[in-house]
Formats: structure tokens, sequence, C-alpha cells
């Protein structure tokens, strides 16, 4: 009985670890978008605040970016279900805002700093 049970502490210790990880990353993802959003009409300080984000976040950034290589199917399915609005508000945030400093170099440099 005491084996059952440990192993499904060490489960659900397991599982609360994930969503809080996966809570973290879309965080992470909103604040990067937050930061593209809020400075959209002045791309020199959109690169700065980046280059800040950068600097302050890039271990979490590279974490973030290897979990969502190893995540199964069903558990990005699950991820997509979680967050995947929030996601998407974040991705339209970025995507209004690059386009809006698309052309300026030093955002583009601080761009290129987001883990691949």
């Amino acid at each position: 009985m005491r084996p059952v049970v440990f192993g499904l502490v060490f489960l659900l210790a397991a599982a609360a670890a994930r969503a809080d990880e996966g809570e973290d990353d879309i965080a992470l993802l909103e604040r990067f978008a937050g930061i593209i959003d809020q400075n959209r009409s002045t791309c020199d300080k959109m690169a700065e605040e980046l280059n800040r984000f950068f600097d302050a976040n890039a271990a979490r950034l590279t974490a973030m970016r290897e979990r969502e290589k190893r995540r199964s199917p069903a558990e990005k399915k699950q991820w997509q279900e979680k967050y995947g609005e929030r996601a998407r508000a974040a991705q339209d945030k970025i995507k209004a805002g690059v386009s809006a400093c698309a052309k300026n170099p030093a955002t583009l440099a601080a761009l290129k700093r987001f883990p691949k």
C-alpha cells in the first residue's frame, strides 16, 4: 500500500509541476508580448526593453522552448486547451508590434535573441 501511495504522490507532484511550468511559460510569453505592445510606437525603446527582458530571462526562455519541443501530441493539445486563448492574444500583440518596428535594426537584432 505504501509504495502505491508514494507513487501517486509523485505523479501528482509531477503533474502540478508541469501545470506550474505551463503557467510560467504563458506568463513569460505574455510579458514578452506586453513589451512589444507597449513600445510599438517607439521602436528603439522596444529594442532596449526586449534586450533587458532577454538578459533577465534567458534561462527561463530556453527552458520554455525545451519544454515546448519535448511535449507529446497529447500534452500539446492539453496545453492549447488550457492556454491557447492567452497564447493567441499574446501572438496578436507580438505581430502588431513587430510589424510596426519591422524596419528598425535595433528591434530586429533584439528579436533575434528569442530562443529557437
